[in-house]
């Protein structure tokens, strides 16, 4: 048998030849799926519970609790049975869920936030996996649960006996999981009716996703909706808004003034109510203290094109409805998954140019705030102790923020579709 010529040689490596992990798509490169790495820990669900367990127990132990005062006597009322003054009598899910429980009222509530928390670190940690690179996944998983269970959105909710709001959160970060793992839109489009029950400022998911969309940020990873299946959930979303406004019976308002009929007169109200506009941008810093200083510069540094109008529009989305009410943290958690990912992405690039350290003093320093401020919630603005040491903390933590976002490092480690103006996706549609 005689030798393979050149010729021959050449058409067997090119036949037998692996794909390569990038091709050419246009004037865009987009990757394609790579296999699982070794280090993928199949186990992660449960460890996430596990720590979040870990994390509602000592926060209940160490942080100043709360009493039953304000909302949670209207929510208390509702489990039983009776009829409130709206907005409260809208958010129906966590109390009707609370007074079917075969068990007191106050520990229905109690066990309903902490189920939601469960859930809503669970979901937290799978979008969060979903929007790395295969072999990132672990670590960003990691990170991004190191910054939820310090976050007002924790830790408030587990010293807060009656509240309804650890339901919405669950669902939000759950449909987010449901997206970036590649499940159909349409059942996050029926996710829209029990979230619009739970509490309404959780549709917030809606601007976010067009948000995405319209700046190309890739916020669900290698997937990009398509528009169809936003207008899907952005119909189902207004519907079961309008719906529960029409429908269900609460009562009027009274003594309120409401941004639907004197938008002025709220916005005065409750600029007045946190104690004036320098107050009100204290309290939006501290909803999530140097977690919202790492997501913003991450933002704006690690991006390329539209796509850093993302992070900014987002934060002024929740802005823009902190001034529509006086509960001015419990309106900026909601947008946890967005600020929450984007620091980790900024502990990423710190770890991997500057090394553990830097990684680990960005946390380290979001631990110590929410050991500061979390813990005091009640107690934090009389204490001028607490309030310099919150200051130290957020100076040491925004000097290493600016040192691991430096321009250098700018896109380190997202992926192609990330550093790109327009990004494709792997699993472009619904």
């Amino acid at each position: 048998m005689s030798a393979p010529t050149i010729t021959q040689e050449v058409a067997v490596v090119r036949d037998t030849a692996p794909l390569p992990d990038v091709e050419q798509q246009g004037a865009i490169l987009r990757t394609r799926p790579r296999p699982i790495p070794a280090s993928w820990d199949p186990h992660w669900p449960g460890r996430a519970v596990f720590v979040t367990a870990i994390a509602l127990v000592a926060w209940s132990l160490v942080a100043e609790p709360w009493a039953l005062t304000g909302d949670a006597l209207v929510y208390l009322q509702m489990a039983a049975g009776e009829t409130v003054q709206a907005p409260f009598g809208f958010r129906v899910l966590a109390p009707w869920i609370a007074g079917i429980l075969p068990m007191a009222p106050v520990l229905a509530f109690e066990l309903l936030s902490w189920a939601s928390l469960l859930v809503a670190a669970v979901a937290l940690v799978a979008f969060a996996r979903a929007s790395a690179e295969p072999a990132e996944a672990d670590r960003r998983g990691w990170i991004v649960l190191a910054f939820f269970v310090t976050s007002y959105a924790l830790v408030y909710y587990a010293t807060a006996s009656v509240r309804v709001d650890p339901l919405a959160l669950a669902l939000l970060a759950g449909c987010l999981a449901l997206l970036a793992t590649g499940r159909s839109a349409g059942w996050v489009a029926l996710l829209m009716v029990p979230t619009a029950l739970a509490h309404e400022t959780a549709l917030v998911l809606v601007p976010i996703l067009w948000l995405d969309r319209l700046c190309g940020a890739g916020l669900l990873g290698r997937r990009r909706l398509s528009w169809g299946a936003l207008l899907g959930i952005t119909t189902v979303g207004a519907a079961a808004y309008l719906a529960s406004r029409a429908l269900l019976p609460a009562a009027a308002p009274e003594g309120q003034v409401s941004y639907l009929t004197t938008p002025s007169a709220i916005l005065a109200h409750v600029i007045a109510h946190v104690g004036g506009v320098v107050k009100h941008g204290q309290r939006i810093y501290a909803a999530y203290g140097p977690a919202l200083v790492y997501a913003a510069l991450a933002g704006v540094a690690l991006m390329r094109g539209r796509a850093r109008l993302f992070v900014p529009g987002v934060l002024a989305l929740g802005v823009g409805l902190t001034l529509l009410a006086t509960d001015t943290l419990r309106v900026m958690a909601v947008l946890f998954p967005v600020v929450l990912l984007f620091a980790a992405q900024l502990v990423e690039v710190a770890w991997t140019r500057r090394g553990p350290a830097l990684a680990v003093a960005l946390v380290g320093a979001q631990c110590v705030y929410a050991g500061v401020v979390f813990g005091h919630l009640r107690t934090f603005e009389g204490s001028r102790a607490l309030q310099l040491a919150a200051i130290g903390v957020s100076a040491v933590a925004g000097l290493a923020a600016l040192v691991a976002a430096r321009r250098p490092w700018r896109g380190a480690l997202l992926p192609v579709e990330w550093a790109v103006e327009a990004p494709l996706s792997a699993r472009d549609g619904a």
